[in-house]
Protein backbone atom coordinates (compact mmCIF):
# COMPACT_ATOMS: atom_id res chain seq x y z
CA UNK A 1 0.00 0.00 0.00
CA UNK A 2 2.75 2.32 0.48
CA UNK A 3 4.51 1.34 -2.50
CA UNK A 4 0.84 2.15 -4.44
CA UNK A 5 0.81 5.75 -2.56
CA UNK A 6 4.22 6.56 -3.27
CA UNK A 7 3.78 5.88 -6.52
CA UNK A 8 0.67 7.81 -6.88
CA UNK A 9 2.13 10.73 -5.62
CA UNK A 10 5.21 10.05 -8.33
CA UNK A 11 2.10 10.02 -11.28
CA UNK A 12 0.57 13.39 -9.44
CA UNK A 13 3.94 15.13 -9.33
CA UNK A 14 4.70 14.02 -13.69
CA UNK A 15 1.13 15.64 -14.53
CA UNK A 16 1.69 18.74 -12.59
CA UNK A 17 4.92 19.35 -14.21
CA UNK A 18 4.17 18.63 -17.85
CA UNK A 19 0.98 20.32 -17.90
CA UNK A 20 2.65 23.85 -19.03
CA UNK A 21 4.65 22.35 -22.09
CA UNK A 22 3.02 23.62 -25.35
CA UNK A 23 3.31 22.34 -28.59
CA UNK A 24 3.34 18.83 -30.75
CA UNK A 25 4.63 17.28 -27.43
CA UNK A 26 2.45 18.24 -25.10
CA UNK A 27 1.18 15.42 -23.18
CA UNK A 28 -1.37 17.05 -20.58
CA UNK A 29 -3.77 19.91 -21.12
CA UNK A 30 -2.44 22.71 -19.26
CA UNK A 31 -6.02 22.98 -17.24
CA UNK A 32 -6.08 19.24 -16.41
CA UNK A 33 -4.69 19.74 -12.73
CA UNK A 34 -7.76 22.31 -12.16
CA UNK A 35 -10.31 19.50 -13.79
CA UNK A 36 -8.92 16.70 -11.64
CA UNK A 37 -8.99 18.97 -8.36
CA UNK A 38 -12.37 20.04 -9.22
CA UNK A 39 -14.13 17.12 -10.61
CA UNK A 40 -11.52 14.10 -9.90
CA UNK A 41 -10.00 11.77 -11.94
CA UNK A 42 -12.33 10.26 -14.32
CA UNK A 43 -13.73 13.40 -15.27
CA UNK A 44 -9.75 14.08 -15.81
CA UNK A 45 -9.37 11.43 -18.21
CA UNK A 46 -12.50 11.96 -20.09
CA UNK A 47 -11.60 15.35 -20.50
CA UNK A 48 -8.37 14.93 -22.21
CA UNK A 49 -10.37 12.42 -24.23
CA UNK A 50 -12.57 15.12 -25.84
CA UNK A 51 -9.54 17.35 -25.89
CA UNK A 52 -6.75 15.18 -27.92
CA UNK A 53 -8.61 13.81 -30.20
CA UNK A 54 -9.95 16.93 -31.96
CA UNK A 55 -6.79 18.49 -31.05
CA UNK A 56 -5.20 15.12 -32.93
CA UNK A 57 -7.30 15.81 -35.59
CA UNK A 58 -6.92 19.56 -35.97
CA UNK A 59 -2.72 19.38 -35.90
CA UNK A 60 -3.14 16.36 -38.91
CA UNK A 61 -5.10 19.08 -41.16
CA UNK A 62 -2.67 21.99 -40.31
CA UNK A 63 0.43 19.61 -40.64
CA UNK A 64 -1.17 18.38 -44.30
CA UNK A 65 -1.82 22.24 -45.39
CA UNK A 66 1.81 23.42 -44.09
CA UNK A 67 2.91 20.45 -46.85
CA UNK A 68 1.19 21.33 -49.63
CA UNK A 69 0.77 24.88 -50.67
CA UNK A 70 -2.07 24.02 -53.21
CA UNK A 71 -4.24 23.50 -50.39
CA UNK A 72 -3.01 26.21 -48.26
CA UNK A 73 -4.32 28.03 -50.58
CA UNK A 74 -7.55 27.02 -51.03
CA UNK A 75 -8.08 27.28 -47.41
CA UNK A 76 -7.10 31.10 -47.50
CA UNK A 77 -9.17 31.87 -50.50
CA UNK A 78 -11.79 29.55 -48.75
CA UNK A 79 -11.34 31.91 -45.75
CA UNK A 80 -11.64 34.83 -47.48
CA UNK A 81 -15.02 34.07 -49.35
CA UNK A 82 -16.40 33.25 -46.20
CA UNK A 83 -15.58 35.99 -44.37
CA UNK A 84 -16.82 38.30 -47.36
CA UNK A 85 -20.29 36.58 -47.27
CA UNK A 86 -20.40 37.21 -44.05
CA UNK A 87 -19.59 41.12 -44.65
CA UNK A 88 -22.18 41.18 -47.30
CA UNK A 89 -24.90 40.00 -44.84
CA UNK A 90 -24.76 43.33 -43.09
CA UNK A 91 -23.75 45.72 -46.12
CA UNK A 92 -27.28 44.30 -47.95
CA UNK A 93 -29.37 43.84 -44.79
CA UNK A 94 -32.50 45.84 -45.62
CA UNK A 95 -34.98 46.93 -42.84
CA UNK A 96 -39.10 46.10 -44.23
CA UNK A 97 -40.98 48.89 -43.42
CA UNK A 98 -43.74 46.51 -43.29
CA UNK A 99 -42.81 43.93 -40.84
CA UNK A 100 -43.67 43.51 -37.03
CA UNK A 101 -40.33 44.39 -35.89
CA UNK A 102 -40.53 47.61 -37.90
CA UNK A 103 -43.81 48.19 -36.42
CA UNK A 104 -42.75 48.13 -32.60
CA UNK A 105 -39.89 50.37 -33.06
CA UNK A 106 -42.12 53.06 -34.72
CA UNK A 107 -44.55 52.48 -31.45
CA UNK A 108 -41.64 52.84 -28.89
CA UNK A 109 -40.12 55.60 -31.07
CA UNK A 110 -43.37 57.75 -30.33
CA UNK A 111 -44.55 56.13 -27.39
CA UNK A 112 -41.05 57.83 -25.81
CA UNK A 113 -41.60 61.25 -27.69
CA UNK A 114 -45.15 62.22 -27.23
Amino acid sequence: EKRCAALQRKLSAQVLSTAGQAGGGQSHPIWLPWVVSKLGPRAGAFSVLVFSVPDKALRNFTQRLLKHNVGLWIFYVHLLLLYTMAASCGLFSFTDPSSPVEALNKQMSQAGVG
